[in-house]
């Protein structure tokens, strides 16, 4: 896994909150986030595949940031095993992505959730809980 880079090393400026795509291995393309918060001007980076299924899609993680010393158990990050290898975000069986776009949109969320996590050490589930007070 990855630690986060330089918000201003890249040739092409990075937007905190975009998605980027990037090269393919195999057949596979992998899509950079880049999350909304930034710790000390860096941004966490996170790597997708999205994978369409018969009616639904998965989203596997190919790379993650430097949690830099916090749990990574799937369950404080809400992962499972993905059936390619590695990991995919976690989805609650009958509420999977249904299109590629919503797919996207969970990825973001998901990462961004990621984030405060390692800044603040405050998991996705005490997240969620403060924002449904």
């Amino acid at each position: 896994m990855r630690a986060s880079i330089p918000y201003n090393t890249d040739p092409v400026k990075l937007q905190p909150g975009t998605l980027h795509f990037d090269y393919l291995i195999g057949k596979t393309r992998n899509i950079h986030y880049f999350s909304k918060d930034t710790d000390n001007g860096r941004l966490f980076e996170f790597v997708f595949n999205y994978i369409h299924l018969d009616n639904y899609w998965e989203i596997d993680i190919v790379s993650l940031p430097d949690y830099r010393g916090r749990s990574t158990s799937a369950f404080i990050i809400h992962t499972l095993s993905s059936s390619r290898g590695g990991r995919k975000i976690c989805v609650a069986a009958g509420h999977e992505p249904k299109t590629e776009k919503d797919a996207k949109k969970l990825s973001m969320s998901w990462a961004d959730l990621q984030s405060v996590y390692i800044m603040t050490g405050k998991t996705p589930d005490q997240q969620i809980s403060d924002n449904h007070r």
